[in-house]
């Protein structure tokens, strides 16, 4: 009897295994994990795919090291090229360009060294040969799938008209994935941006994107970018981008485009030449207002520029000249009168020039381009 109870123990004991190993291997569980094992390694794939088709990082040249203490002085203006950079890094949160490195500056250096597998930096660590060469990383070229651009660099100093060159190749486009369309003529378009409070501001209008050949799956590309206007006012150093956008995106890929960063290089300020200040012109002389560098307007898309008459305590006495396109540095003027308005709809609303003591003020919107010296109008 007990042997017939120890066998018919077992026997419950062997049926009783396959269903504690089945009851252990979840089918639903097991499934899930396949999916989320093939969405961690499509994640993968995609993030891959995307630093490929847009590869947008910024890069930095430095020559000088720079520590606490280091001003744009002593550095040639590193401090300020270092600061601007850690911005559109966005590791600088307070985005104070000032041109001295203090606790803010070498904080974000810290942050951006960090992010950069630096772990072993301190505050007082600066930005020595190791952070130079790594901010260097990707300044020779800019490209995504199928354009790139060679010149210029990455956060290079340009001055304006800008010339833009690089490489439209789309021979590798089947093994890439990717390709950059062009469409008779044309690889897209280019548009500048200026950094201001925060945000980025279209400057001026598109320009197109030249090839040598649009039938070719490699050609050169040219594409040359102005101001709308000599004396904007921007200052040495702004922050500017250029974004080129695809002109015509094949349907098996997805619209691209690139960004340049580059910054602003110094620009000669527009001065007022004549009248001078002390000078005496007599009311009904044919006189010429002269500038130091001519100044351009785009209407009806922009501002005009506006030559007003404006007198020694600041108020306005007139318009004596609207200029709708441009270049122009020269404007002639009879001293006897000023208009109230331009355009259709003004007449002959002239204002009768009195004698007194006045300034000519160029302006474009709210912008105060160039005044002159404060001189007199008599009879």
């Amino acid at each position: 009897m007990l042997k017939k109870l120890a066998f018919g123990a077992i026997g419950l004991a062997l049926l009783a295994s396959p269903v504690f190993v089945m009851a252990t291997i979840d089918p639903i569980a097991e499934l899930q994990s396949q999916i989320q094992e093939m969405q961690a390694r499509l994640a993968q794939l995609i993030a891959a795919k995307n630093q490929q088709v847009s590869n947008t990082g910024a890069c930095l040249s430095l020559n000088n090291a720079l520590i606490i203490g280091s001003t744009d002085a002593t550095t040639n203006g590193e401090v300020s090229k270092l600061q601007r950079f850690l911005i559109s890094e966005g590791v600088y949160p307070e985005a104070l360009v000032t041109g001295y490195y203090g606790n803010l500056t070498a904080q974000a250096v810290m942050r951006w060294q960090k992010a950069h597998g630096m772990d072993f930096v301190t505050l007082k660590s600066g930005v020595g040969p190791m952070t130079r060469a790594k901010m260097r990383e990707g300044c020779s070229t800019k490209s995504t799938c199928g354009l790139s651009i060679t010149t210029p660099v990455p956060n290079a100093t340009v001055s304006f008209p800008l010339i833009i060159q690089g490489v439209v190749d789309n021979s590798n486009r089947q093994s890439l994935g990717c390709s950059w369309g062009m469409f008779e003529g044309q690889a897209g378009i280019a548009q500048l941006y200026y950094y201001n409070g925060g945000a980025w501001i279209a400057l001026g209008n598109s320009a197109p994107m030249l090839v040598d050949d649009w039938i070719a799956t490699k050609t050169n590309f040219s594409v040359t970018l102005n101001f709308t206007n000599e004396g904007i006012g921007l200052s040495n150093g702004t922050p500017m981008k250029v974004v080129f956008t695809e002109e015509n995106p094949r349907a098996e890929f997805p619209s691209k485009t690139l960004e340049l960063p580059v910054s602003l290089a110094q620009r000669s300020q527009v001065t007022v030449l004549s009248p001078t200040a002390g000078d005496n012109w007599r009311i009904g002389e044919a006189r010429t207002i002269k500038l130091s560098a001519p100044v351009t307007a785009t209407w009806p898309e922009g501002d005009v520029i506006g030559v007003n008459l404006v007198r020694e305590n600041g108020t306005d006495a007139g318009i004596i000249y609207g200029l709708k396109t441009g270049p122009q540095a020269q404007f002639d003027w009879n001293t006897s009168s000023t208009l109230n308005c331009l355009g259709a709809g003004c007449g002959d609303h002239a204002n009768i020039v009195t004698p007194g003591r006045y300034k000519i003020r160029i302006g474009m919107g709210a912008r105060v381009l160039a005044e002159s010296g404060i001189f007199t109008i008599s009879y």
